[in-house]
């Protein structure tokens, strides 16, 4: 399925695949851009303002996490 069938916008989708490309270090797999797609979709992701919002909190949930603080 492409990102844009699942009704994610063009803006949206630039997005999604920065932070695939900054966090991954697998690097743009496109089993993963798909998931986070969907992930995203399911969340009503529609603007790039809210994309960003999500990328933010979802790095301070990794940040805050026990497991990646050394």
């Amino acid at each position: 399925m492409d990102l844009q069938e699942l009704g994610l916008k063009d803006e949206v989708i630039i997005v999604l695949l920065h932070y695939v490309i900054v966090v991954s270090r697998i690097g743009l797999v496109h089993s993963l851009v798909k998931e986070l797609g969907k992930s995203w979709h399911e969340n009503n992701l529609t603007t790039v303002e809210e994309a960003f919002i999500f990328v933010r909190d979802e790095q301070k949930k990794y940040k805050e996490s026990p497991e990646n603080n050394y």
